[in-house]
């Protein structure tokens, strides 16, 4: 995998892309100075929160229903993003998952 591009999006959040898969990290897109792009602007196949603090969870939501990605958090955060219709994966801190191969 030669091809990987880590893009920084502002504050916590992140985008990878590699092998035809996008992965977004922490999407805290909305009311964060820093951010470079719009939540509308974002496609990805999977998102990743760290944890559930605002600046982290940010436009997870909104970008997930839009998208009907994958969301792969920590479980207890992974139960309250199910309760709002999120395709999700939980786990456990040190856990893996291996998902979009």
């Amino acid at each position: 995998m030669n091809d990987i591009r880590l893009t920084w999006l502002g504050h916590s959040c992140f985008q990878i892309d590699a092998a035809g898969i996008t992965v977004l990290i922490d999407p805290f897109i909305t009311g964060n100075s820093a951010a470079t792009v719009q939540p509308e602007d974002l496609e990805p196949d999977i998102i990743a929160v760290t944890h559930g603090h605002g600046d982290h969870l940010g436009d997870t939501v909104s970008i997930a229903k839009r998208t009907d990605c994958t969301v792969v958090c920590i479980h207890e955060l992974s139960q309250y993003l199910k309760s709002k219709g999120i395709l999700t994966e939980g786990m456990n801190i040190g856990g893996s998952i291996e998902l979009e191969g």
